[in-house]
């Protein structure tokens, strides 16, 4: 996996996990 993909995955899980944290 390359950096650029790395970095998209963690920032999709700290958007996921702030969304669950506010429900």
């Amino acid at each position: 996996m390359s950096r650029t993909n790395l970095k998209q995955q963690l920032m999709k899980q700290q958007l996921i996990q702030q969304e669950l944290r506010e429900k």
